[in-house]
């Protein structure tokens, strides 16, 4: 009688648990018996410490296999509610990426992909150790100066559902994600005074200019006042605002640069159409402390402009410095 009531307390291990049973068995019949017996028990602490014995046996001896392991280990932990324990294989998994200084493919991307998207709000802590693991090993790419924009991605989202809305907007700058962006932005504009709102949506402008996206930059602007271009050409952009509502003078100074750095940096005029929008919008500007560095960073950037001072120029590179290596990225010189 108790061999059949211990028999059904086995639960099924599942596809993924017969995986990584599998991969492990073909290192060690016995640590691949142990793993499926604590699987089919959910003894999760002890089915870890089987995962990790054999990944590291294999380190030891070089084998290729161990990073399947901790990656599909990951993956199984992750799928079944342990996520701090998945956080632990996963980065397991990319430090050795790290230590061997191997370059990120696309498939080694997915794969970390996977494993994230299997976190929720109330996971928001792993998840942000994990990701920025995976961040600061993608950034070692040329491809990926910030990191990759997936991992972004999937940051920016969790961070937008536990409503921490400066930090998902680090993340969406780097996300290639503008419509979700916006979407944030607007949620976003609810939580705080009508007069503060044209500065959200200046901001978000202003640093997505500043990682050299333009185009991007017009599509948050259009978007957060409901207009859906088909394409943002230099006719619509040319439009005296035909259907944006609630402007202001900070506003237009966003739009009128936006336009000027996505369709017009190299032109003749460019440089002094610049510093005139500067000198009209001074008041706008100096709304917020940070406007000045981001905009001279702009002008340097896109027109040729060079900063009033050294130290103006030293600002703005701690402050994008500091805001990328707070997400897990070290930006390449």
């Amino acid at each position: 009688m108790m061999m059949d009531t211990a028999a059904a307390e086995v639960q099924d291990i599942g596809e993924l648990g017969r995986a990584v049973v599998g991969k492990c068995r073909g290192v060690s019949s016995t640590q691949g018996a142990g793993l499926e017996a604590a699987l089919g028990r959910r003894d999760w602490y002890e089915a870890s410490q089987v995962i990790k014995a054999v990944a590291s046996r294999c380190m030891l001896r070089k084998k290729p296999v161990a990073r399947d392991i901790l990656l599909s280990a990951a993956l199984l932990f992750a799928t079944s509610g342990q996520h701090n324990t998945a956080t632990e294989l996963g980065n397991l998994f990319i430090n050795s990426l790290i230590t061997a200084k191997e370059a990120p493919t696309q498939n080694t991307l997915d794969a970390i992909i996977q494993v994230s998207l299997q976190y929720k709000v109330e996971h928001i802590e792993a998840a942000r150790i994990l990701l920025k693991t995976a961040l600061k090993w993608s950034s070692s790419s040329a491809d990926y100066k910030y990191g990759y924009c997936g991992f972004h991605g999937v940051l920016a989202r969790l961070e937008k559902a536990a409503q921490n809305y400066a930090v998902a907007q680090n993340h969406f700058i780097h996300s290639a994600a503008p419509a979700e962006f916006t979407e944030m932005l607007q949620q976003w504009a609810t939580t705080v005074l009508e007069g503060e709102r044209d500065m959200l949506l200046a901001r978000a402008v202003f640093l997505l200019l500043g990682v050299s996206k333009p185009l991007e930059a017009c599509t948050v602007f259009y978007l957060y006042h409901n207009c859906t271009p088909a394409s943002i050409t230099p006719e619509i952009a040319a439009k005296p605002f035909p259907h944006f509502e609630h402007t202001t003078p900070l506003t237009h100074f966003t739009w009128f640069i936006t336009c000027a750095c996505h369709f017009a940096p190299q032109s003749p005029s460019s440089k002094r159409i610049f510093l005139a929008l500067n000198q009209s919008y001074s008041k706008s500007i100096s709304r917020d402390p940070v406007f000045p560095l981001l905009i001279e960073s702009i002008g340097k950037q896109y027109f040729g402009v060079q900063p009033t001072s050294n130290t103006s120029s030293g600002g703005m590179a701690s402050l994008f410095d500091g805001l990328f290596r707070s997400l897990g990225a070290a930006p390449s010189s």
